[in-house]
């Protein structure tokens, strides 16, 4: 047989919602289903508890259940963040190790440092501060990095050949397409500064500026 009982949103402190605004009668067969039918028909990711009264019986606390997942979720992804930041820690520490001769990382690592230099200019907002600081210093050794800027260029080229190979893209091809070829223009323009500081070092030298 269905009761009808009272719920309303609490936190382990003992303060209470907007009782008014939270409160609600829900009707099944225990405390313990009340509670649970009252998170499903309000949902509150706010407060841990919910407070089950029934003909102003005090029926017990219970844990609310969309809190409980949204705390799952939560440490699910600081989990994925923490290993993500260890990997970018070891990275870094690699790339330090080389004291500018990137050339001695291995393969995996250089295309990690292109894939960074890529991505971090439209993440660098959504980031962690952590994990922003970190790849920042990646971004900025790898982009004055004439060797990785190569290797930058070749797979943007490459990237870009292979989108216009398939007809009709549209969406997020085509965007990527768009950002692909601005980092291009950005690359070749890095290289000809390379160039004319090239050119600048070898006419001091022809007048014995060396």
């Amino acid at each position: 047989m269905l009761k009808k009982f009272q719920c309303y949103y609490s936190d382990q402190s003992g303060s209470e919602g907007d009782i008014e605004k939270s409160k609600q009668d829900v009707k099944a067969r225990d405390a313990v289903h009340a509670a649970v039918m009252f998170s499903r028909s309000a949902p509150d990711e706010s407060f841990p508890l919910i407070s089950v009264w029934i003909r102003n019986q005090y029926q017990g606390t219970f844990n609310n259940p969309v809190y409980l997942k949204r705390k799952e979720l939560d440490t699910l992804k600081r989990e994925e963040l923490d290993t993500k930041i260890d990997i970018l820690r070891a990275l870094a520490a690699r790339v330090n190790d080389t004291e500018g001769s990137l050339e001695r990382l291995p393969y995996s690592d250089l295309m990690a440092l292109i894939e960074n230099m890529k991505d971090f200019p439209a993440v660098w907002d959504e980031l962690d501060s952590e994990e922003r600081d970190i790849r920042e210093h990646l971004y900025k050794v790898a982009f004055f990095d004439r060797n990785l800027q190569a290797g930058l260029q070749t797979m943007i080229l490459n990237q870009i050949a292979s989108g216009q190979s398939t007809t009709g893209a549209a969406g997020p091809a085509t965007s990527n397409l768009a950002q692909n070829a601005a980092l291009l223009g950005g690359a070749a323009a890095l290289h000809k500064l390379n160039q004319i500081e090239e050119n600048t070092e070898e006419v001091s030298e022809g007048f014995g500026f060396d």
